[in-house]
């Protein structure tokens, strides 16, 4: 992601965010999305934008929280594009890139929702651990342990 793609960033956000629970706010509470290289891509994070014809259709943020400890975040599918693996793709990538770095955790939180995304972090291993940060909107929070996989 380059500074380049922050309008097309912001236009994906908007539009698949646009009927779920938290519309995109990028003033306030998502405004880390308008410092994505500073946020997620210093000192080892990363910020994966998936296109499809000229579109982002997908998001993945990795970064890193304490020595060992990496966050997943902005796992996005555009509605459009969903039930196609491209989530499936991006997390599997982000989970490499994380082993890769040495991570020996990962950490996420998200909304209680059934749905793939919950069953992607669980087929992976994940598993709900007490609240790690202070976001108002999430109510799961969820660790995979590296070292053994």
């Amino acid at each position: 992601c380059s500074p380049a793609d922050q309008p097309a960033v912001e236009r994906f956000f908007e539009e698949a965010w646009r009927d779920g629970p938290f519309p995109f706010d990028p003033a306030g509470a998502h405004a880390d999305l308008r410092r994505i290289e500073e946020t997620y891509q210093s000192e080892g994070g990363l910020f994966v934008l998936l296109w499809d014809a000229g579109r982002i259709i997908g998001t993945i943020a990795l970064r890193p929280l304490a020595p060992g400890v990496g966050e997943i975040k902005r796992f996005t599918v555009h509605p459009d594009h969903r039930g196609r693996g491209h989530g499936r793709r991006l997390f599997r990538d982000a989970l490499t890139y994380a082993r890769h770095l040495g991570y020996m955790r990962v950490l996420l939180d998200t909304i209680r929702a059934p749905g793939p995304a919950m069953r992607l972090y669980e087929k992976h291993g994940f598993v709900e651990i007490p609240r790690y940060n202070d976001n108002p909107d999430a109510d799961v929070f969820l660790q995979l342990d590296l070292t053994g996989r």
